[in-house]
């Protein structure tokens, strides 16, 4: 399937499905991709797009062009954004509000994405999709593109429209004009209200592969092999997680992760929660990032301790849970890692971070528990 989607990368049975549904005589009007943040589902979505006009377009190259520069009439991308003054007063531009900082910050993001569609745009104070973005979507709608096979609407991150947002989309997103489609884009389909889930064709993209992570780094990222090997295996499946590490100074986080655990381990609290604390602050409070890595160590932990051979994510420092299996064998770490899960989780429904953290480090000193 690479000849068919050549800029897509992994998810080798989701092409397969999705050639065989383009190439019949029922094209969805709109589909659903849900999966966990940077598996490609931007891109993805934006291959349809291009294979659709490379078949049907009188000027392909043309078509493939406008449709990788993000421009209308071929691409209609909705995302979160910050509100701006007088937010109410501007019904269907959701920019209109906006004030010139926010829309250069806007642009460059946008620039970023163009060159890179694994890139995650990153807009200061983006919480919400404004229902204003929704209402334009019909000003969209109402241009006539009779000389464009096929258009897309991507409303990225679609989780985040209100109630009120979702219920303006559904006449537009069961009807629309002929050629348009529409792709909403989400980490848990769940977070949709089921009106709006019955009218898309739901594909669920897994995390991606270690290889496929790398693959994305070096040809996306412009990053060399070797550090490629380095970052790929604290990806946890997302090319997003992954770009976190191409940050300056990102993998000293490991040796922090790791004096982070000595000291819960040994039970010595007041450390282990200055130590995360400075982590929180070398990450921008990044709780699941932490929480990750911390995992990422413990199922290591764990596969050593079961007797599998495999290539360990903290292969470097796989002295550490070697020497803590043989002092700690009757630890329970599939109890701890559900635990610290639940605990991010906890966290994002706006639970006090001081708890959490001191629930961190009280669930990890469980680890320390001789037993007999």
């Amino acid at each position: 399937m690479d000849e068919i989607f050549p800029n897509v990368i992994g998810h080798e049975a989701i092409k397969e499905r999705i050639f065989s549904i383009l190439n019949s005589e029922n094209v969805p009007n709109a589909f659903l991709f849900s999966g966990k943040e940077g598996v490609g589902k931007f891109n993805f979505a934006l291959e349809i797009i291009k294979y659709l006009n490379a078949k049907s377009s009188e000027n392909p190259e043309y078509a493939i062009e406008q449709i990788s520069k993000l421009r209308e009439p071929y691409v209609n991308y909705v995302f979160p954004l910050p509100r701006g003054k007088n937010e109410s007063a501007n019904l269907e531009n959701p920019y209109a509000s906006l004030d010139d900082n926010a829309m250069e910050e806007i642009r460059n993001e946008l620039e970023k994405k163009i060159e890179n569609p694994y890139y995650e745009l990153n807009i200061s104070s983006a919480q919400n999709i404004k229902i204003s973005s929704i209402r334009a979507i019909k000003k969209h709608l109402s241009v006539n593109k009779k000389d464009i096979p096929f258009s897309a609407i991507i409303i990225d991150k679609a989780e985040r429209m209100s109630i009120e947002a979702q219920n303006s989309l559904l006449k537009s997103l069961e009807e629309p004009p002929e050629g348009v489609i529409f792709f909403l884009l989400t980490k848990d389909e769940s977070l949709l209200l089921p009106t709006t889930r019955s009218r898309c064709w739901l594909v669920n993209f897994p995390s991606l592969s270690k290889p496929d992570i790398e693959k994305i780094l070096l040809r996306y990222f412009g990053v060399d092999d070797e550090t490629v090997k380095k970052i790929s295996p604290f990806a946890n499946g997302s090319v997003k997680e992954a770009a976190k590490f191409l940050e300056a100074d990102k993998l000293e986080l490991l040796d922090a992760i790791i004096d982070l655990l000595r000291q819960a381990i040994a039970q010595r609290y007041s450390s282990a929660l200055g130590i995360l604390n400075e982590i929180l602050e070398e990450t921008s409070n990044d709780l699941e990032l932490i929480v990750n890595l911390i995992s990422l160590w413990l199922e290591d932990a764990l596969a050593y301790k079961t007797g599998f051979d495999l290539e360990y994510s903290f292969n470097e420092y796989k002295d550490t849970f070697i020497k803590f299996n043989r002092a700690f064998q009757n630890s329970d770490i599939p109890t701890v890692i559900n635990s610290l899960q639940k605990l991010t989780d906890a966290y994002k429904l706006n639970v006090s971070l001081k708890i959490i953290l001191m629930n961190i480090i009280l669930e990890l000193s469980t680890l320390g528990n001789r037993q007999i």
